[in-house]
């Protein structure tokens, strides 16, 4: 999410907990529905809900939203309730939850894992509504030149009966969906804050043009959204893998440096081991597993070849 959202990548199975104070909880208090707010360094507040119910069969399923991010329903993998233990997956956006109930705060109390671990307490309740921003919806595009470089920024708006969604993109920094729960509407002044930046203008009379000044760090003058053509749609990866797949996967992390943990998958032959391995290990900058630039995925489809050959490859997020 943040991955997903994302600045950054992906995710792990593995949880490590902190230390909580104990509380008897019954597995069916985890049905319900959660909330809770995600802090992301630098400065970024993501709020999070969780519906969780019991499947006719026995076990849990659930859905997950990111109302800061998206307005689409994620569903929720590998519900597990044990005691006072609740934990999931979101295999989508290669994320996990685990966390023990504390009953003096009624909360589950527990980490998520995406690319890194953070703290997440959720509490009964839905997330709060989303803000209604009104004459906005599409997309806006508009230019920064930070020295001399020309840096393309694109605003995706969209409204739906939970409120309005806003993200940011900079194609030319290979950033998408950056959320951007900070843009605000008042008459006809559009205002938002994105990573220690800061964008304020006028919406025009018309409707077609958003003229303002962008102020940070390594640029402040001038910038005009402008509406932009939805785009054509993206073009296929029949490349890229899709399963269900002849190996085994596993979610995995590894100890970087002190206080530190790269989350990664694992693919494994099927039959009994063992089997030569590789690691995928990507350049310079910030990757995720896959290595995925414009739309395709390098690694997943280097890693599926190699695995489908029987060797165990291991990929990680950087």
């Amino acid at each position: 999410m943040y991955g997903i959202i994302r600045t950054s990548a992906a995710l792990a199975a593995s949880v490590a907990m902190a230390a909580i104070a104990p509380g008897a909880a019954h597995a069916q208090q985890a049905a319900g529905e959660w909330h809770g707010t995600l802090s992301i360094p630098p400065g970024v507040v993501l709020r999070i809900g969780v519906t969780i119910s019991p499947k006719a069969d026995g076990g849990y399923q659930g859905v997950m939203q990111s109302p800061d991010q998206t307005p689409a329903l994620i569903p929720l993998d590998a519900v597990k309730v044990e005691g006072d233990a609740l934990s999931f997956a979101v295999d989508a956006i290669h994320a996990s939850y685990a966390a023990r109930w504390d009953a003096a705060r009624k909360a589950w109390v527990g980490e998520w894992r995406q690319g890194k671990a953070l703290p997440l307490v959720l509490t009964a309740g839905k997330p709060d509504a989303r803000p209604v921003i009104t004459g906005l919806d599409g997309d806006w595009a508009g230019t920064i030149t930070p020295a001399g470089a020309t840096i393309r920024l694109v605003l995706h708006v969209t409204t739906d009966a939970r409120g309005t969604v806003v993200s940011l993109d900079s194609p030319d920094q290979l950033a998408f969906g950056l959320p951007l729960p900070t843009l605000t509407r008042e008459g006809q002044k559009v205002r938002f804050t994105v990573n220690g930046s800061r964008f304020e203008g006028t919406l025009s009379a018309d409707g077609r043009t958003i003229d303002g000044t962008w102020e940070g760090p390594n640029y402040k003058g001038p910038l005009v959204f402008t509406p932009q053509a939805k785009q054509a749609a993206a073009p296929k990866r029949p490349q890229t893998p899709q399963p269900p797949f002849p190996y085994r996967t596993e979610e995995v992390t590894v100890e970087s440096a002190p206080g530190v943990k790269l989350a990664g998958t694992l693919t494994l032959p099927a039959g009994k081991g063992p089997f030569p391995a590789v690691v995928l290990i990507t350049g310079s900058g910030p990757q995720d597993r896959d290595e995925t630039i414009f739309g395709h995925k390098p690694f997943a489809v280097i890693a599926d070849r190699l695995t489908r050959d029987g060797i165990a490859v291991l990929r990680m997020d950087d």
